[in-house]
């Protein structure tokens, strides 16, 4: 995996911490003899070190719905898929309100992490909706006290409404700058006064628009997987067929929970001429393990909450110069790398 190119004007460096629970137990003498011994341990040693630093440690916060009909499955397909990758560290899962209610989207989680065989995960319920943001809940305090104990090294996964991470940001004024990076399925590109058709697809911003500003205006690094972005990604009948098919991780759940909403997708498809649904949450889990299949596009904007009834939010530029950037809006993705990478771990 090659470390993102970072902006000129200086970012955090590449991702260079190890598992967030090793402790390092202090030394005692050895006889000379133990030194060929002790030279072996230190070699393998440093070599498990390796493989473990190259982990990312993140909290995923999710309104995960997959299986109930009429409900998107695309946080289902992140977290199983996140759950197959060996160099995630998956700290938690939070879930909030948005895809379903707080009750549904909990159980789904908890449901999935069970069948997976990862039922030790924490998984903690979250925001119920957007009159919760500033109210604690187990979700927010649980992701407040990760990034403090952490420091600089916790990334946090929003595919859902963001209340949840609104609420542990106001929560205390450390908890912002504590935050390695976010990564955020949601919001659309468009200069002020035009309005894509896509626009309408944007509900995670859109449902609790203060809470999406509070994120995005907290200073905190801001990798935005927009909406246009994740639309060149789609899940058509052949890719599919392949994924219920040949999937080597979780099949038969895959099949059983997604099939109505793709049946339903074939007469509903977000996109023109393109038959299939759009796996929007996924593309966020794959600019977090690789952001070399992206080209980064940092820019300076608001949320826009006065078109289409407040329901969907648009971050637009506003013609500044985008070397110092208020959040990332990546606008291209490498399509035949993200499908390669998706049929390897679904």
């Amino acid at each position: 995996m090659r470390p993102k190119q970072e902006p000129a004007w200086e970012r955090p460096s590449g991702r260079d911490h190890g598992p967030l629970n090793t402790r390092i137990a202090p030394g005692r003498a050895l006889p000379r003899r133990a030194f060929p011994a002790l030279f072996m341990t230190l070699f393998f040693g440093l070599a498990l070190q390796t493989t473990a630093a190259e982990k990312v440690p993140v909290i995923i916060d999710t309104d995960v719905a997959i299986g109930y009909p009429g409900h998107d499955v695309d946080d289902g397909l992140l977290l199983l898929i996140a759950l197959n990758s060996p160099e995630l560290e998956i700290l938690g899962v939070t879930t909030s309100w948005g895809n379903h209610t707080q009750a549904k989207t909990y159980a789904k989680a908890r449901e999935i992490l069970k069948a997976a065989g990862r039922s030790e995960i924490p998984c903690l319920s979250g925001a119920s909706g957007p009159q919760d943001l500033g109210r604690e809940t187990p979700a927010s305090r649980f992701i407040a006290e990760t990034v403090l104990a952490h420091p600089g090294q916790v990334y946090i996964l929003i595919v859902g409404t963001t209340t949840n991470v609104a609420t542990a940001i106001k929560s205390e004024p450390e908890v912002a700058p504590a935050i390695k990076e976010v990564v955020s399925m949601g919001g659309t590109l468009a200069p002020p006064g035009r309005w894509p058709f896509w626009a309408m697809f944007d509900l995670n911003y859109g449902a609790d628009v203060a809470s999406a500003r509070t994120v995005l205006m907290s200073g905190v690094r801001f990798n935005m997987i927009h909406s246009a972005l994740c639309m060149e990604t789609i899940m058509t009948p052949a890719r599919y067929k392949r994924m219920t098919r040949e999937a080597p991780f979780m099949r038969e759940l895959i099949a059983e929970q997604t099939r109505q909403w793709y049946l339903e997708s074939l007469f509903l498809s977000p996109k023109p001429n393109e038959r299939g649904f759009v796996p929007w949450d996924v593309s966020a889990l794959a600019y977090l393990l690789h952001p070399e299949w992206f080209h980064d596009n940092w820019r300076r904007g608001e949320i826009d909450d006065k078109g289409w009834g407040k329901r969907s939010v648009r971050i637009y530029d506003q013609g500044l110069p985008a070397g110092r950037g208020d959040f990332n809006a990546p606008d291209r993705i490498d399509e035949a790398r993200f499908w390669e990478w998706f049929f390897q771990r679904i």
